[in-house]
């Protein structure tokens, strides 16, 4: 497993090239667009605090695994699933995550 600051950005990277091939005021756009930010704001927290703590590792590894869950469901570009990925349903904007 990477380094949950290069997981981070490498699929905070994956959400936006998805972004670009959805159009707008879609569910799944707006999934994507939640995403984005919530990346961008992990990213944020890993990179500066000297010392990352235990809850904060963990709150990266359950994003990734839900932002994942989203690219899975709408078919990103690279999106692979795994046995770690959760199934997703993304509907009139919201998303429900179910863990296997």
């Amino acid at each position: 497993m990477a380094l949950p600051v290069e997981e981070v950005l490498s699929l905070w990277r994956e959400l936006e090239r998805t972004q670009r091939e959805l159009p707008g005021g879609t569910p799944e756009r707006q999934a994507i667009d939640t995403e984005i930010a919530e990346m961008r704001s992990l990213y944020q927290r890993l990179t500066e605090a000297s010392q990352t703590s235990a809850a904060l590792l963990d709150t990266a590894h359950r994003r990734i695994v839900q932002a994942r869950a989203v690219l899975s469901l709408v078919g990103g570009p690279d999106s692979v699933a795994d046995d770690e990925t959760p199934t997703a349903e993304v509907a009139a904007g919201k998303r429900t995550v179910v863990e296997h």
